[in-house]
């Protein structure tokens, strides 16, 4: 039996309503408890659905040790270390164990795996299965495709691309809900996007309600609505900055030309659209990376007005500072300090245990202030003591933005959670945000037809 009961009525209704399935997916809403109602439904299954085998992201391997003990009697190995260490804890006998996505590519983890008898497998945001065609889907699909029990858990089941529905599902099946076929799939359900918009997949008409239907024989959905009911409320707000004559005129020339000339002598120039794109992105923003990562700084107006606002900010609570840039996280940092606040902050040049320190000191309340990457925003990363998050650009990753996100706003947040967005007009700060938009449009329209508890 559970430890613990359910938290809300409405995982109460989840749990039983996916009983004795043996394929499910948990369509959970950021927060919402999945990984509770996973566990709960392993259980249930009983002795015929173990060993089970958790796939996760690598930061969510702890976290998954922690709910496994505070929910469940199973016993379980955490599968991290050097690859070594991984076959062993593979080796060990126990009900439950848990690796990250990533491990499944070293060859002896592969061959260990295969040689235990899983009876079921959980796959974890599982928007990370969303390419068919990686070698981590290839390994994965080889031999999950015989375990009898399978479960994805996500909080958005699309996050970039429709074909993301696709892969998952497939997974999940083996194709009894989409067929096997990608195309006949694409071309069953989504009229093609203008070349001009890639992203912007079209639903047929009709189409919402017949994936909506084929997703109720298998999955239950809690939607953000219910989750966010428990929750205090969310504000959004764009903050708007406007170019400087001198950047209007480099960001002209990058976008006419495919070059920049540089103020201070030198010049850029590329033939590819990203990396354009890329040096747009970073001048709305008041910089631009030169050769060998050198920046040059033309302006620091967005961390200015952080430092501005900061104190009112903190009167309301803690702040996170996102940026998609190390450079401008830096930028912020120095502003910051010399304006007397003191901050934690998290970037992928520092090591595991730096990381971790800076970490433990926001969430221990020594510092109120966190800056950190979006690329760092990862599951089972928990800043539920955070009510005000500034994102002082935007990567271009919807999956990441939304993910970033919730790792303020989900069950545990005590105060009201205020968004800023520091946008730079007419430039690809407003297009970005627009398209991480759309992109969540297609997820939206077929959810809401998706009959979820209540």
């Amino acid at each position: 039996m559970m430890k613990l009961l359910a938290m809300y009525p409405f995982q109460e209704t989840a749990a039983k309503a996916v009983e004795r399935k043996k394929r499910v997916g948990f369509l959970v809403y950021y927060g919402g408890g999945k990984t509770y109602l996973s566990l709960r439904w392993l259980e249930e299954l009983g002795a015929e659905a173990l060993p089970c085998l958790v796939l996760c992201p690598k930061t969510a391997i702890v976290q998954w040790g922690t709910e496994i003990e505070k929910f469940t009697g199973f016993t379980y190995s955490l599968i991290e270390g050097t690859p070594t260490q991984r076959v062993k804890a593979i080796d060990e006998q126990r009900q439950v164990y848990v690796i990250n996505y990533d491990a499944i590519r070293g060859d002896s983890i592969f061959s260990a795996l295969k040689l235990k008898d899983f009876k079921t497998v959980i796959a974890d945001e599982s928007t990370m299965l969303k390419e068919r065609r990686t070698l981590r889907f290839k390994r994965l699909w080889s031999f999950c495709c015989h375990i009898p029990h399978r479960a994805l858990l996500t909080g958005r089941v699309i996050t970039e691309r429709p074909e993301e529905l696709f892969a998952q599902f497939l997974f999940l099946d083996g194709g009894e809900t989409f067929g096997r076929s990608y195309w006949r799939f694409r071309f069953m359900y989504f009229d093609e996007p203008p070349p001009w918009k890639p992203y912007k997949w079209q639903l047929k008409r009709g189409a919402m309600e017949i994936i909506a239907k084929k997703f109720e024989a298998s999955c239950v959905r809690v939607s953000e609505k219910i989750v966010s009911a428990q929750l205090p409320p969310k504000q959004y707000m764009r903050i708007h900055f406007d170019l400087s004559s001198e950047e209007r005129a480099g960001y002209k020339q990058l976008k006419d030309e495919f070059a920049l000339d540089f103020p201070e002598g030198g010049r850029y120039e590329t033939q590819w659209v990203l990396a354009r794109s890329a040096k747009m992105h970073q001048l709305a923003s008041g910089f631009v990376y030169r050769e060998l990562d050198e920046p040059l700084i033309y302006n620091t107006r967005k961390a200015e007005w952080i430092s501005e606002n900061l104190p009112e900010m903190l009167l309301r609570g803690p702040i996170v500072i996102w940026t998609s840039y190390l450079v401008h996280q830096v930028v912020i940092e120095l502003e910051l300090l010399a304006k007397g606040f003191s901050c934690s902050r998290l970037n992928g040049e520092m090591k595991q245990e730096e990381r971790q320190q800076q970490l433990d000191a926001f969430l221990q309340g020594k510092t109120d202030i966190l800056l950190i990457m979006e690329q760092l925003g990862a599951a089972a990363l928990n800043l539920q003591r955070t009510c005000n998050a500034v994102f002082a650009d935007c990567a271009y990753s919807a999956a990441m933005r939304e993910n970033a996100e919730h790792r303020t706003y989900r069950i545990g947040t005590a105060k009201t959670v205020f968004y800023y967005d520091l946008v730079t007009r007419r430039t690809l700060d407003e297009a970005v945000l627009n398209a991480i938009r759309d992109k969540r449009e297609i997820s939206d329209a077929i959810l809401q037809h998706v009959r979820g508890v209540e």
